[in-house]
């Protein structure tokens, strides 16, 4: 039996640090990110059962998640920032409970970048003023393999860079925190085998989309 006060944690952060969070070896129990869409019911059943296994629980939610919100009905409206709401669905359904909602927010994007950031930074707008001086347009300024390229605006359209639930380092999270799938509905397909060193890759969609999952 757990003891009458367990403490739940859910800490809700920008998707590119739910990593940084998510795989402190033993700290974190489950991680949401909006490419894997999850059960109400399914996370609420695992959340009691580590409180019942060790009296605490760590949640890390990345934003969009309210976004692959699903139950026994079929998907769920989630109005506006999506943790409040899943706190208050946490508090009504799980007894004697203390919860802690940490939102890193502007702490979180407001950190100082370090010289690593600042030179990519500056090579960027350097690279940007040599396209637009030497009569490029609707084109943006990245890496590819190392070097600083122009890629055109088209390029863009309907594709996203998203978390590449099928790969390694998604992987060794998982394995990591311990959670299962919370719900079998499809995830983001990325467009090839290719994941980034930050365990990224990119989708192509038709339609409009805000998770990157095809529709």
């Amino acid at each position: 039996m757990a003891c009458p006060w367990r403490s739940l944690t859910a800490r809700f952060v920008p998707l590119t640090h739910w990593l940084i969070y998510a795989q402190a070896p033993g700290d974190v129990d489950a991680c949401l990110v909006p490419e894997k869409s999850f059960s109400v019911d399914a996370l609420l059943r695992y959340v009691n059962e580590k409180l019942d296994e060790k009296d605490h629980c760590i949640l890390v939610v990345a934003e969009g998640v309210n976004t692959r919100v699903v139950d026994g009905n079929g998907p769920v409206t989630v109005d506006g920032d999506v943790g409040p709401w899943l706190c208050a669905q946490l508090k009504a359904n799980l007894e004697s409970i203390s919860l802690k909602y940490v939102d890193p927010s502007y702490a979180v994007r407001s950190a100082p970048s370090n010289a690593a950031d600042t030179i990519f930074c500056s090579r960027l707008a350097q690279h940007a003023a040599h396209g637009a001086i030497g009569g490029s347009t609707a084109f943006a300024v990245g890496t590819v393999n190392t070097h600083y390229v122009e890629i055109p605006l088209q390029d863009f359209a309907n594709r996203a860079a998203v978390c590449a639930v099928t790969g390694r380092i998604f992987g060794d999270l998982v394995r990591s925190t311990g959670q299962p799938a919370f719900d079998n509905d499809a995830d983001a397909s990325c467009d090839d085998a290719l994941e980034s060193p930050t365990g990224g890759c990119v989708v192509t969609w038709d339609g409009p989309s805000m998770t990157g999952v095809k529709t």
